[in-house]
């Protein structure tokens, strides 16, 4: 029963050592899917960034054409008051232009506001895309090495199954079954080796009778606590 034990017990580490690299394969894609959502993220904010610039550069081009248009006015009514021949005329002219230059002065403020917006959106901007372009690179490079560790987790698992199934021809079917049955109900974990007069997955205390039990090795014992197949 000793053979049967140590065949168990390196059944055991390879199916540990399966279970990691399974995790490991498991992990790399939702490592790569956070990547790609910060990615998308960055992409967004660009796109967002780009169409509030565009936005500012419309409105700064409408005010513009605004002011243009007032500064027109403004010119025709200078113009106009000296041709005029009444003081009623005058001081309507007098009132138009000064409308116009208020109208003037308001637009060229929204102008100059608008320009340091304009200016700091677009400094904002080569930010974004150097950071965008930054983290896109670290992308496609994590991307690349992903793909040749999963590669080579696959080469590690086909490798370890192989193994895995040396070493089940080579036990009892009975025993087999009642490995599995203990490992998925057991956390992968179907032995447990004990320390001192204590099972080390549980940690309960063993009988004796049950520690001599385990230590002549003509059968196989389970744990009263956890069923766990016990050895030394």
């Amino acid at each position: 029963m000793k053979k049967e034990i140590e065949l168990l017990i390196e059944l055991q580490e390879e199916d540990g050592q399966v279970s990691d690299v399974k995790e490991a394969l498991a992990s790399i894609p939702v490592s790569l899917l956070e990547k790609e959502k910060v990615l998308e993220r960055l992409r967004t904010k660009l796109a967002e960034s780009s169409v509030d610039l565009e936005a500012k550069k419309k409105s700064l081009r409408h005010k513009e054409m605004e002011l243009l248009t007032a500064e027109d006015e403004a010119k025709k009514f200078r113009v106009h008051f000296y041709q005029v021949k009444t003081q009623k005329e005058a001081e309507s002219l007098d009132h138009e232009i000064k409308k116009a230059d208020s109208v003037i002065e308001t637009l060229t403020g929204e102008c100059l506001l608008l320009m340091d917006e304009i200016s700091e959106k677009e400094k904002e901007q080569v930010k974004k895309k150097e950071e965008l372009a930054g983290f896109e690179t670290e992308y496609l490079e994590r991307k690349k090495k992903a793909e040749t560790d999963i590669e080579g987790l696959e080469n590690d698992l086909q490798m370890l199954s192989a193994k895995r199934r040396e070493i089940i021809e080579k036990i009892d079917r009975g025993l087999l079954c009642l490995y599995e049955k203990i490992r998925q109900n057991r956390d992968n974990l179907a032995l447990s080796r004990i320390i001192g007069d204590t099972c080390s997955a549980c940690s309960i205390n063993l009988r004796s009778q049950l520690l001599n039990e385990v230590k002549e090795g003509t059968r196989i014992i389970q744990c009263e606590n956890c069923l766990r197949i016990l050895y030394v």
